[in-house]
């Protein structure tokens, strides 16, 4: 099943191994079914929310978020702001200056403008079932292009290939490459084109570059979803 628009909690209570969990089900199943509370959000990730409108939904951001004339969140006009608003909308002019930079940079780099030039669906949601064990799998694409390409936005603070290698491993990038290609083909029967990652900084001057995963990459992800998603059938057994 291919959803647009599908809001991000009604598509987090979907009951399906997900890029996400199968990270966890490789540390322990216990770690999976057991997962640490979530914790109440932080501004990171109502930066991390407000980034990602104005990367993929520029004019949408422009209508959603609101600029406060103030330095601090401390601030009487941010105060006020917020309270007509909500605070999660309301940026400070130096939050807003880094979102705008990171999306002036982003649109300044020629592969990533193109993308979004391209006909496509942004976070296109995907549930199925895995082709090898019949337990339903899922995920959510940054942006999809009629399977053409796909690709997902990554913050960083070294987009340079030699740094960028280590959050690729770390967070298991690798992986989820692999996982969202092998749940679009479970779905579709289609094999996905181009699947960068956008890898971009967070500081000034927001340094912006694509990286393609090669097929040592992709096959080591490759192996380790398959062998989660293994781990994951037997426990639902």
């Amino acid at each position: 099943m291919i959803i647009e628009n599908l809001p991000a909690d009604e598509y987090f209570a979907i009951d399906a191994a997900s890029n996400s969990g199968l990270k966890l089900i490789r540390r322990s199943p216990a770690h999976f079914k057991y997962p640490e509370p979530e914790k109440r959000d932080s501004r990171a990730k109502e930066m991390g929310s407000a980034i990602h409108m104005a990367l993929l939904e520029p004019d949408l951001f422009a209508k959603t978020y609101h600029m406060a004339e103030a330095d601090l969140r401390t601030d009487a006009y941010y105060r006020g702001m917020a309270k007509d608003f909500g605070g999660s909308v309301v940026l400070t002019r130096q939050e807003h200056r880094k979102v705008i930079g990171m999306q002036n940079a982003a649109y300044r780099n020629t592969r990533f403008a193109a993308y979004m030039k391209a006909l496509g669906r942004n976070e296109l949601s995907v549930h199925t079932v895995d082709n090898e064990t019949g337990v339903p799998i899922k995920c959510r694409f940054d942006r999809m292009g009629d399977s053409i390409f796909a690709f997902d936005v990554k913050k960083c603070q070294d987009a340079r290939g030699e740094e960028f290698t280590k959050p690729i491993s770390n967070y298991g990038y690798y992986m989820q490459v692999a996982f969202y290609q092998h749940v679009w083909f479970c779905e579709t029967g289609e094999k996905l084109g181009e699947f960068p990652l956008i890898a971009i900084e967070e500081d000034s001057p927001h340094g912006v570059i694509c990286h393609d995963l090669d097929e040592i990459a992709l096959e080591l992800g490759r192996i380790h979803y398959r062998e989660a998603l293994d781990t994951y059938a037997r426990c639902r057994d």
